[in-house]
């Protein structure tokens, strides 16, 4: 766990703890899973909810003038901390990067 004043200092932060993780179980002789690569996500995944949830998630979506995909997209990087806008989740959705904004590119880049 770590933090920082400022979106970039906690980055940095991040990656001091990393980096202590590993050299730590380097000398204890833990094991270091590799990384995933990027092909092991397809990106979709099925998520069962309650009827009244379901139809709350369409009438905000609506009320905001998206697909329903695109609102549940944003409200889940709101929750992991990405706060992705939503023309960011309509470029991904339409395979349309160039709607990324410029923060959303190099973000993408650092991922």
């Amino acid at each position: 766990m770590s933090q920082g004043d400022t979106p970039q200092e906690a980055i940095e932060m991040i990656h001091d703890t990393m980096r202590g993780w590993i050299e730590v179980s380097l000398e204890d002789g833990d094991p270091i899973p590799e990384p995933r690569p990027e092909e092991s996500y397809s990106g979709k995944f099925v998520v069962r909810v309650p009827r009244s949830l379901h139809r709350e998630l369409v009438e905000r979506a609506e009320q905001e003038g998206v697909s329903l995909n695109q609102y549940i997209n944003v409200a889940l990087a709101r929750c992991v901390g990405r706060a992705e806008p939503l023309h960011a989740a309509r470029a991904e959705e339409t395979n349309r990067p160039e709607l990324q904004s410029a923060p959303q590119q190099v973000l993408a880049t650092l991922e």
